[in-house]
């Protein structure tokens, strides 16, 4: 994921003429950006609601104990994901913000 990060960088600074020239155009981007990743989480969340939800809910049903721990761990890992991209996003706002 890294690498792949590195090489997106690397491409966009050759192509928009160096670091400086990337760094403007993302600046300049990151409304669309914004929605861009709003519009997938969007996507993701009406995914996992809709129907995978329901797959690892039934699935977690079938252990010894009837899923109850397994539903806890499910509940706290969707605590933990939206509270990750919560922060993440405030950190993507404060960023722009502050070189705005």
């Amino acid at each position: 994921m890294v690498l792949l990060g590195l090489l997106i960088v690397y491409i966009g600074s050759r192509l928009a003429g160096g670091l400086d020239a990337y760094g403007q155009l993302l600046l300049s981007a990151w409304p669309t950006l914004l929605v861009w990743r709003l519009a997938l989480y969007v996507l993701l969340t009406v995914l996992w609601v809709g129907r995978l939800r329901q797959q690892v809910v039934r699935w977690l049903r079938q252990d010894e104990d009837g899923g109850v721990e397994g539903y806890a761990r499910l509940r706290r890992l969707e605590w933990a994901a939206l509270a990750f991209v919560v922060l993440l996003e405030i950190y993507n706002l404060n960023a722009a913000w502050g070189q705005a």
